[in-house]
């Protein structure tokens, strides 16, 4: 018997609009490559109550000739899913440790940041700049989640050991921002850090690196990429909103 001939998915720059923004999405908080997240957008859409959605989404297992002609329908009918494009797209994960700096100078994150790396072996590190004196800082190692919660603690009490909320100076200041982080992160349980622009802030982008970045460095920067791809396919294709 020969061989089930694998379906073909399309590319993703070929789903409309709606469903490229979910799966981009899907992947960044579920940290799932693009088959997976592909399938796991497609259920939750299909879920939805939005008949197109759900028509132009089964169309894409039809195959893509069918797809296609589903897509330019849905395209065409106005309606389905909608989602603002302004839209904040950012990278969700319970396993790589990543720190949210507000109100401190680059010299005092790298410092911490090191720091952190050091004592808790996460093997290395990158940073990067969010806006004027806001970083963001990614650590290599695979960790769970009750360990990155520790480390997140650990960093926000090494930086103002004696905090109280009438301390005025500058790290003290930082250090109440990350414990603010630190408890929004518990909340959702899992780490977030924003990777597109908002409002007059940029994109983060990459100012410092240190020891290794073939982990969850690089796992983050791969998942950074799509969706960058992702905005910049928007923002060259006005008309498909």
């Amino acid at each position: 018997m020969a061989p089930k001939k694998k379906k073909e998915i399309p590319a993703l720059e070929d789903f409309p609009r709606p469903l490229r923004m979910a799966v981009a999405r899907v992947m960044a908080k579920y940290n799932l490559d693009y088959p997976e997240a592909l399938e796991r957008a497609r259920a939750q859409i299909v879920s939805s109550n939005t008949t197109r959605a759900r028509t132009s989404c089964e169309s894409i297992y039809r195959g893509v000739p069918q797809a296609s002609r589903e897509i330019q329908n849905f395209k065409a009918s106005g309606n389905g899913l909608r989602l603002n494009h302004r839209s904040i797209l950012g990278f969700f994960d319970d396993e790589t440790v990543m720190l949210d700096f507000d109100n401190a100078p680059y010299k005092m994150v790298k410092k911490y940041a090191c720091m952190a790396m050091n004592f808790h072996g996460l093997g290395g590190l990158m940073i990067l700049k969010s806006s004027e004196k806001s970083y963001h800082v990614v650590f290599n190692r695979k960790v769970p989640w009750t360990e990155n919660q520790r480390i997140m603690a650990w960093v926000s009490y090494v930086m103002c050991p004696w905090l109280r909320l009438s301390e005025s100076s500058e790290r003290a200041l930082a250090s109440l921002n990350l414990l603010l982080y630190l408890r929004m992160q518990c909340i959702k349980q899992s780490s977030a850090l924003r990777t597109s622009p908002n409002g007059s802030k940029s994109s983060p982008r990459i100012v410092y690196r240190e020891g290794d970045q073939d982990n969850r460095i690089a796992n983050y920067l791969d998942k950074r990429r799509i969706l960058k791809s992702v905005l910049q396919y928007e923002s060259d294709h006005p008309y498909d909103r």
